[in-house]
């Protein structure tokens, strides 16, 4: 059998645990800050993915020889991150973690600064992977499935060129949503002044 027992008017900040005759809970926090290592711990994991970008102890400079193709333009596809399973890339994806770093952002930039400070920099590694994969007439860098690390040097045997190219209405949409939420996040920034 099962109930529920509301306990939110228990607001004193402290570890708690519940006992119920012989059988308790583990500890557990009341705290207004609780979900904060929680956000340190996610942002640094989605940092030690970062694509295009050495990451201390974790991986060297990489995809730099990754490329779009659009009507004689050719966009490099490093940043954003990786994938959590692979190397892949996805554009759309790297946006949904941008605008949430974006939102996380706004949350505490009063409340906590030097969290704030991590969160925006990640936030903007997302938005400049974003903006710069644009070609300018409805059609981005999408995705890329990818497995291999390459050699970094550009015009070698290993060069790829056959990110996918897309232009999508509804993903159009939702890029214009994260590229607002960001202008209204950061307005004084050069990005999103051009």
């Amino acid at each position: 059998e099962f109930d529920i027992v509301d306990f939110s008017y228990f607001t004193t900040p402290g570890s708690y645990f519940l006992k119920v005759g012989e059988v308790a809970t583990p500890e557990f926090r009341i705290d207004d800050n609780i979900w904060e290592p929680s956000l340190w711990r996610t942002m640094n994991f989605v940092f030690g993915q970062r694509c295009g970008y050495a990451v201390p102890g974790i991986h060297g400079e990489c995809h730099v020889d990754l490329f779009s193709k659009h009507r004689g333009q050719r966009i490099p596809y490093s940043g954003g991150w990786h994938d959590a399973g692979d190397l892949s890339q996805q554009t759309l994806q790297t946006g949904d973690v941008a605008f949430n770093f974006f939102e996380a952002y706004n949350q505490y930039k009063k409340k906590n600064p030097v969290l704030a400070a991590r969160l925006l920099e990640e936030a903007r590694w997302g938005l400049n992977f974003i903006l710069k994969n644009r070609y300018g007439d409805g059609y981005r860098a999408s995705s890329m499935g990818l497995l291999i690390w390459q050699d970094g040097i550009l015009d070698s045997f290993d060069d790829i060129t056959t990110v996918r190219v897309q232009n999508l209405p509804f993903d159009n949409f939702l890029y214009s949503a994260y590229e607002a939420y960001a202008a209204m996040s950061i307005p004084d920034d050069p990005a999103m002044i051009e």
